[in-house]
């Protein structure tokens, strides 16, 4: 399990970084502000960590009720 927590903590920290890296780059390339633009693959990227937060927090909720049962 910690396993698991650590995998979803570095993916989560990856595409946090991701996002301030191009959003700093859409910034940094213009004048003026604008959305960073983002690939399928960053898709992708933010889906899964989702996904895998999603999972985690479900795995916690349960062993909470469980372990109150």
């Amino acid at each position: 399990m910690k396993k698991f927590f650590a995998n979803a903590k570095r993916k989560a920290s990856v595409v946090a970084t991701s996002a301030v890296v191009i959003g700093s780059n859409a910034m940094a390339s213009s004048g003026v502000l604008t959305a960073p633009t983002f690939d399928l693959t960053d898709v992708g990227t933010v889906a899964g960590a989702l996904l895998v937060g999603l999972a985690g927090f479900w795995a916690i909720k349960k062993g909470l009720s469980l372990a109150r049962a």
